[in-house]
Parts: structure tokens; sequence; C-alpha cells
């Protein structure tokens, strides 16, 4: 059976994910933003001259877009062509509303439509790990399922047009409501007179603790400055839910809360930081020292974060420059956290502090060099005399 071919309308994070993903996959892929194709757009791809270029050599063409508004714009100029045979897919995060409202109109000029909002970054597709929740004609499903299985591995057809959408939305507000409750949680606790390290533990120990919330204490922390997913972003996405929830009539309290919380760290110029910056500010206020209650003395073990790029397949180097320092340092150290980035990053920091980047015309430091740094900061009298006979010997067996 022939491959379809793909076009892909938004080349932001996602859409430049997908178009990497799919033309490694063996797809023709076709592409076009209304920015110009980006640098990093990948060479066996077709950059269009425009959306008529594009759905003429597309049998499938993917939306991944900011909001609303582009989402409708770039459905209407693809109402003015024919779209004979076409499927058109919305992979954005916006209102079930949206779509539903062209469907007639582009169902006349012989095309389908498909919503399928992603649950994941940049990094789950480029692995092929990302979540799709599809909604749906029964056929047009099984016409993109051949599509998506290369995307992820978690794929859910959960209805028809626009559930896809709504099943986003709920997925949001479980993950929303998550960092509103822990801000409160650590605001309550700080006022208390936990520290924020006992608190930390405590609640990442807990059956509260999620894999989302384990995955960004870097950025609570303050140990990283790596952006998943920006404040701005989560704001859009709220304000979509709280929007569709007027419209159905449901009251979302929690939610309110929550979009208050992100809003005030996006009015403090944190627009732009990760999403778990809103808990950070959180929680550096509610841990500032106060005289009117008792201070907390930290006794936390330094953390290493790892920042590596998935595009480069280095979670392998990762591991091994994680498992190397737990195995030389592992009674002073606390945890080792490996963050998953984009762009040839390849970052090894202590506590926030950068130990050690790559940079373009460099290497990776071998075993001595790093364990050499780590040591000067966590533990200057340990002796690291039997790396000298090790160095060259793991350095060429397992360079960094």
């Amino acid at each position: 059976m022939t491959q379809p071919r793909i076009g892909i309308i938004g080349l932001g994070r996602m859409g430049r994910a997908m178009a990497v993903r799919l033309a490694s996959s063996g797809f023709e892929v076709a592409g076009w933003s209304r920015s110009g194709v980006p640098e990093d757009f990948p060479e066996t791809a077709f950059a269009a001259s425009g959306i008529p270029d594009l759905a003429e050599t597309s049998d499938i063409i993917i939306l991944a877009l900011l909001d609303d508004a582009a989402v409708d714009a770039m459905v209407r100029a693809l109402e003015s062509l024919d779209l004979s045979g076409k499927l058109i897919v919305d992979t954005s995060t916006v209102s079930p509303l949206t779509l539903r409202s062209h469907q007639s109109a582009i169902e006349l000029k012989g095309g389908r439509l498909l919503d399928a909002p992603i649950s994941g970054g940049p990094e789950t597709l480029l692995t092929g790990k990302a979540g799709f929740y599809i909604g749906g004609n029964e056929d047009d499903y099984r016409r993109l399922l051949p599509v998506v299985e290369m995307l992820s591995d978690r794929i859910h057809h959960v209805g028809a047009l626009g559930h896809g959408a709504a099943s986003k939305l709920i997925n949001n507000m479980m993950l929303s409501g998550l960092w509103e409750s822990l801000k409160e949680a650590l605001q309550l606790g700080g006022r208390a007179g936990l520290s924020r390290e006992k608190m930390i533990e405590v609640l990442s120990g807990s059956p509260a603790a999620s894999p989302a919330m384990k995955g960004r204490l870097p950025v609570v922390l303050g140990e990283t400055s790596h952006v998943g997913f920006p404040v701005s972003g989560v704001v859009k996405d709220i304000s979509v839910v709280r929007d569709y929830a007027l419209h159905l009539d449901v009251p979302i309290p929690a939610m309110k809360a929550a979009l208050a919380s992100f809003e005030t760290a996006e009015k403090a110029g944190f627009a732009d930081a990760d999403l778990a910056t809103m808990v950070k500010l959180a929680l550096d206020e509610a841990t500032a020292s106060d005289p009117a209650r008792p201070v907390a003395v930290s006794h936390r073990k330094p953390h290493i974060t790892i920042l590596y790029c998935t595009q480069c397949n280095w979670l392998l180097r990762a591991g091994w420059v994680a498992q190397e320092l737990l195995q030389t340092f592992g009674d002073s150290l606390g945890e080792v956290g490996l963050i998953p980035g984009t762009g040839g990053a390849f970052e090894i920091r202590l506590d926030g502090a950068l130990l050690w980047e790559r940079k373009r015309d460099g290497g990776f430091p071998g075993p001595k060099e790093l364990k050499q740094r780590v040591r000067d900061v966590i533990d200057p009298e340990r002796d690291l005399g039997h790396l000298d006979r090790q160095a060259a010997k793991m350095g060429a067996e397992n360079p960094v």
C-alpha cells in the first residue's frame, strides 16, 4: 500500500517535530508556515510555496497551530480549494467548536476532517511516544492510523469530531489542577515552617506524586531554566477550557484558580518560562525568611541535572553520565535528573550552576574531567587518583 503524502501547516516546535519524525520514517512530507520554513526543517521534506501548493501535493493535511484564530484562518483558506480525497487533521489544542463549525464546508469541497490533539511535547513526537486523542469518522481514523503510529504509542479514538479536542481539554484540566494543588500545598507548608527540601521530599514520595511533577522538580527547585512548555501556553490552554466550560454551563472553580496563578506568573515576566515556574515563584515566596515563623535549616544533598538533545540520540550518553556520577558520589549527591531537550543541547548542572556545556566545535568531557569538576564543588577532600588509571580506557569505551 502506498504511503500517503503528508502536508503540515504550522512549523513551530510541534509541527517541526512531526515533520522530522515522519520524513525520517519514509513519508513524503511538505511543510508551510506563515513565518516561513525554519532552518532545521528536514532536508528530505518539501517547502511548499503556500497553502494551495501544499494541498495539491498532500493526501493528509496536518494543522499544528497556536490557537483557535489560527486554525479558523487556515481552514477557511483550505475551504477555497478543491479538497477531493483530502483528509484534514487538526492537532492543535483548541475548542471542540472550532473544527465542527467548518465540517459542512469542508465536506462540500470533498474533504474530510479529524481532530487529533497531542499529549506531550516535541521530544515525545521525535521518539514516537506522544499521545493522540482522535475524534471523527472511523474510516477517516483508520486512514490516519499508519501516520500517527509513527508518532505515538498512545492512540485513542474517542468518538465524533470534536471529541478529540474535548479529551485534550480535560487532560489539560487534570494537569493544571495538579500544578495549582502543588502550589497551594507548598504555600501552606511554607507558612507552617516546613523547609522546601522537606516538602519536596514528602510530596515527591507520596501517592499524589506524578511523573509530570517529578520530571519538573528541577524547575521548581531552580536547578534548570529548561522550558518544556511555557507559562503563556498554559494560560492559552486553560482559557480555552474556561470558555468551553462556560459554553456548556459547567462550573470549574479549580481551573479558575489555576488560570489566575499562571496569569500572575505571566504578568510577572515569566511568560516564556517553563510552566513549573508558577510553582517555583510560590515556593520561593512561601519559604522566604519571615520573622513571624520559624526558618528551617537546609541539609539537602546537591542535585545533578543533565539536559540532553533527543534529536541527537544522546539519552544513552546522559544515562552513562548519571551512572558514573552516582557510582562515584552516591553518598554525596541527591537526585540525578535527566531532562529531554532539543537543538544539540547537552548540559550538566549542579543545583542549577552550569558545570559543563557542549560547545558547537567541542566534544564531551572524559570521566576524570567530569568527576573532578563535581568533586571540586561537593567533596573537595575525595581522592580521585584512581581515575588516572581508568580515564583513557573508559573515555574510549564510553565517550560521554
